[in-house]
């Protein structure tokens, strides 16, 4: 197992894996094996595999908490959204001090409309965090978002700001810190999108133009500007970055307006 451990951190992924595979056949019962065995293979993309694993985990430690995060992770990188609050849900009723559980759930829930529910778990994680942590600051951001859609505007701006102003250490090369000026009102759409770093570097700098076309695109929604918030929802999810918490909202915003995400 510790070899395993060791060939995955040298990004061996398939030498790793027939380690830990070899490490259940000594021990069935050896659930960190077989945890970690699934983490291999998410990371080779093998979801399907991955979930198996986690399920053999857990069902070898039933109080395994990481387990049920990451085979949280999977099932929303399958889409399987149900299932993956369910397992953060349980992560956190083993562990409340989980925190990371609170910020993923708080983003599922957001993007099948629960605003509620997302809500109290973004606030909940940002309570818990440093207020330097990178996560707290999209948080703080999404929290905008459901806060001034419920028709808090007053006390959005307040809570974003007073976030901004507490250890948010910005640069000129920090979106969230652009976005959350954009927000509120401290620099314009224009500057927000000069912001934007040429697609130089696909990966990258595509994840970035996903946020800002998002951002852009919700807070014309909000300002009654419909016509150009679908043109941003849809030029975010033509960045294709399905991994990104943007692209699952803008489809969500979309479909609420009865728009179909595909142009």
């Amino acid at each position: 197992m510790n070899r395993g451990d060791a060939k995955t951190a040298q990004g061996n992924l398939d030498g790793a894996i027939a380690d830990y595979t070899q490490a259940l056949m000594l021990d069935p019962k050896l659930a960190d094996a077989a945890c970690d065995r699934g983490l291999a293979r998410q990371s080779q993309g093998d979801l399907d595999g991955a979930l198996a694993d986690y399920t053999q985990a857990i069902k070898l430690n039933p109080k395994f908490t990481i387990a049920y995060r990451n085979r949280g992770l999977a099932q929303q990188a399958k889409g399987n959204f149900d299932a993956a609050i369910i397992d953060y849900t349980h992560a956190l009723s083993l562990d409340t001090k989980d925190i990371q559980d609170y910020y993923n759930r708080g983003q599922l829930k957001q993007t099948k409309g629960d605003f509620d529910g997302a809500l109290r778990d973004l606030q909940e994680y940002c309570q818990l965090s440093p207020p330097d942590d990178f996560y707290s600051h999209y948080a703080h951001l999404y929290i905008w978002v459901i806060s001034t859609r419920q028709k808090h505007s007053q006390e959005a701006d307040q809570e974003l700001a007073a976030a901004l102003g507490q250890g948010w250490k910005t640069s000129a090369n920090d979106l969230t810190g652009k976005l959350a000026e954009f927000l509120l009102g401290k620099i314009t759409e224009a500057d927000l999108m000069i912001s934007a770093p040429p697609l130089s570097d696909a990966k990258k700098d595509a994840g970035q133009h996903c946020e800002i076309w998002y951002f852009a695109g919700v807070k014309r929604l909000l300002t009654g500007d419909q016509a150009t918030a679908i043109d941003y929802f849809h030029k975010c999810i033509a960045t294709d970055q399905k991994n990104y918490c943007e692209y699952l909202l803008a489809q969500m915003e979309l479909k609420t307006l009865g728009i179909s995400p595909t142009p």
